[in-house]
């Protein structure tokens, strides 16, 4: 049952949106594998949704906070988990340690933050463990916000930080790796996530405001049948129509309390970080299953969603938590407070007029 202080929507949202990366990542194309699915794309809208949660919560949660502790409680509770999951990629994929994919350099740039791309006459920038590419962003978001905590105006200047950041990107149109990534329109989901979490505090999401959440979802998944250019563009405003929407149901009191839901949006993290590992273990199970068609797709589409979801709360409760714990027992043993950001399980400052788990 959910605690009073919970905003259940952004905590069941987080769920959400990792289910849909992980449908996305499941039904890729493979010769063996029947996928009416293929050629979509529109579970790439979880990150999407992932960075509009993460500028709310910044905002809510952490604009209290001094610019050494915020950066400090970003790294322990990002990095951390995120080194295990790409360490156990790399051991999943050993025998291919060399290719251009997986190197020492890889790696070590992987771990560290730092974007780059693997092959220089493409556009791609990834990690070594790909679902990473967000958490580069995400860290580079950290790093506005942290200036912004340092101006006393977290919202606003961190905000106006990352439109000139976009706006310079627009203007520059970098082949620079790092530069690329950097200043990508998608960034400017963060600052509508900062809108967002400044109009929850102040009271100004009407509650009648929630059919958003449908016309958002209506919007994401409807977005493959737009050209490349506006697909990306309907997919970060459908993921702000779907987080404001769920404010407006958060505000109105009609959230349903589904504890599974919720279980998902706690280990939504390690689902992210993980699912990739579990879906390499299904591709190499299935293959050899004798099953074709629609069968196939359904049975592979299941077992890929239940695992991965499974898989992550395990890691979510066995590793996740007693870790965090651990960090903060040993970084902040003068601050009582939980801390948090857009992806793990987080509560909000006890200062704040909701201040609960999101």
């Amino acid at each position: 049952m959910a605690k009073p202080t919970e905003v259940v929507s952004i905590q069941q949202l987080r769920g959400f949106a990792a289910m849909l990366v992980v449908l996305h990542h499941a039904s890729a194309a493979a010769p063996w594998l029947f996928s009416p699915l293929a050629n979509s794309t529109f579970g790439e809208s979880g990150v999407d949704i992932f960075f509009v949660i993460s500028g709310f919560i910044m905002v809510v949660a952490a604009r209290g906070e001094a610019v050494g502790e915020f950066w400090l409680k970003r790294i322990a509770r990002i990095a951390p988990l995120y080194w295990i999951a790409t360490f156990a990629f790399v051991a999943m994929r050993l025998p291919h340690f060399g290719e251009p994919d997986l190197t020492v350099g890889a790696v070590i740039k992987s771990l560290l933050f730092i974007p780059y791309r693997i092959d220089p006459t493409s556009w791609k920038v990834a990690p070594v463990l790909v679902p990473g590419w967000s958490l580069n962003i995400e860290m580079f978001f950290y790093l506005l916000f942290g200036l912004g905590l340092a101006v006393k105006r977290p919202a606003i200047f961190s905000g106006a930080l990352v439109c000139l950041a976009v706006f310079a990107g627009f203007l520059l149109k970098p082949t620079d790796a790092i530069l690329f990534s950097f200043s990508r329109p998608i960034l400017l989901e963060f600052a509508c996530g900062l809108a967002l979490g400044m109009l929850y505090l102040s009271g100004r999401i009407p509650g009648r405001l929630w059919p958003l959440l449908l016309i958002g979802l209506a919007i994401i998944f409807s977005s493959d049948m737009l050209d490349e250019e506006t697909r990306r563009m309907a997919r970060g405003i459908g993921g702000i129509l779907v987080v404001a929407g769920g404010l407006a149901l958060e505000v109105s009191r009609k959230v349903p309390d589904l504890p599974i839901a919720r279980a998902i949006g706690d280990g939504s993290y390690a689902i992210y970080l993980f699912h990739s590992m579990v879906l390499m273990m299904l591709r190499k199970v299935f293959p050899h299953i004798p099953l074709s068609g629609w069968p196939q797709f359904l049975t592979f589409m299941g077992a890929s969603l239940f695992l991965s979801a499974a898989g992550g709360y395990a890691v979510h409760v066995l590793v996740e938590k007693p870790m965090n714990k651990w960090l903060r027992q040993r970084l902040f043993r003068k601050d009582k407070r939980t801390t948090g950001d857009a992806l793990p399980e987080l509560a909000l400052d006890q200062g704040t007029p909701i201040g609960a788990k999101l």
